[in-house]
C-alpha cells in the first residue's frame, strides 16, 4: 500500500504542471475518487462457442495519450483526502455518542448530534490541484466504435474535471 501511495505521490508531481484548481464539496470527495478508480476497467462476458461456458474478461479502457497518469494523479490527491473526510465522519459519530459510548444509527439522539456537526461540515468545500480531464482522454462512446463504454454514472461525476472555460 505505502508502495501505490509513493507511486501515486510520483505521478503526481509529474503532473503537476498541468494541474487546475478545481473546488469540491467534502461530500463528493468519495464518489469523485470512486468514479477515478471505476476507470480500471470493466468485466465483459465472452461467449465461448456451442458447449462451452460464457467466460467472464476483465477489459481494461482505452484512455487517451496522458489519460491514465492524470487520472493517478488526481487520485493521489483525492484519495487522502477522502480518507480524512472518513476519519471526521467517525470522529463526530463518537462525538456523538458521548464519553465512552458507541454511535447508534437507530438513536434519534445520536443522529441529530451527528448531523448538526457534519452536515456543515461536509457542505463546505476544498480547493485541489487536480489535472483536468477531457473527452479525448475518456474516449467516451460505444465499444461497437472503438470507444469506452463508460457508465453513465462515472462520467457524471467526471464532468467536474472538465478544464475550466477560458
Amino acid at each position: 500500500m505505502k508502495k501505490l501511495l509513493l507511486i501515486l505521490a510520483a505521478l503526481a508531481a509529474i503532473t503537476s504542471a498541468s494541474a487546475e484548481t478545481f473546488k469540491f464539496k467534502r461530500a463528493d470527495l468519495d464518489a469523485l475518487a470512486g468514479s477515478i478508480m471505476a476507470l480500471d476497467g470493466y468485466e465483459k462476458a465472452c461467449d465461448q462457442g456451442p458447449g462451452n461456458p460464457v467466460r467472464i474478461i476483465r477489459e481494461n479502457y482505452k484512455l487517451g495519450q496522458d489519460a491514465r497518469s492524470k487520472l493517478a494523479a488526481d487520485l493521489a490527491v483525492l484519495l487522502p483526502a477522502a480518507r480524512a473526510v472518513a476519519q471526521k465522519l467517525d470522529d463526530f459519530k463518537k462525538e456523538a455518542a458521548g464519553l465512552g459510548g458507541t454511535y447508534d444509527p437507530t438513536n434519534p439522539v445520536h443522529r441529530a448530534a451527528f448531523a448538526a456537526k457534519a452536515t456543515p461540515w461536509l457542505n463546505n468545500t476544498e480547493e485541489f490541484g487536480l489535472s483536468p480531464i477531457t473527452n479525448d482522454d475518456l474516449r467516451v462512446g460505444l465499444e461497437s466504435e472503438g470507444r469506452n463504454p463508460i457508465p453513465i454514472s462515472v462520467h457524471q461525476q467526471l464532468l467536474q474535471l472538465r478544464p475550466a472555460a477560458k
